[in-house]
């Protein structure tokens, strides 16, 4: 007898109700020959709102960085690369097309008024 064939089994996503959503501005990835690194990084420029306009300006000077904190690092293999840019490539295509679309709706209402 032969070896019984591979079955490929479908996966059932479970999201725990504490796993939280972080904003994710700066993106890095590291490459390496067995895996890519992602690193997730929430950069908050500083705000200068306080005083006249050229104490504002010498303080934006004054900036030398900005710092960003890492909120995630997600190791992924070689292997789920392709499928991940894939989906990336196919929602960000929908999002712009969903965009264009609302863009579209609503400069339509506008000039009917």
């Amino acid at each position: 007898m032969g070896e019984p064939a591979a079955q490929a089994l479908p996966i059932r996503r479970h999201v725990a109700p504490n796993i939280t959503a972080v904003l994710a501005n700066h993106v890095v990835v590291r490459s390496e020959p067995s895996l890519f690194q992602l690193y997730f990084f929430n950069a908050e420029p500083p705000i200068v709102i306080d005083g006249d306009s050229d104490d504002v300006k010498m303080a934006a000077a004054a900036m030398t960085h900005v710092d960003a904190h890492c909120v995630s690092r997600v190791v992924i293999p070689p292997h789920v690369m392709p499928g991940l840019i894939k989906a990336l490539q196919t929602n960000f295509e929908n999002h712009k097309s969903t965009v264009a679309a609302m863009t579209q709706t609503k400069s339509a209402g506008e000039k009917k008024k």
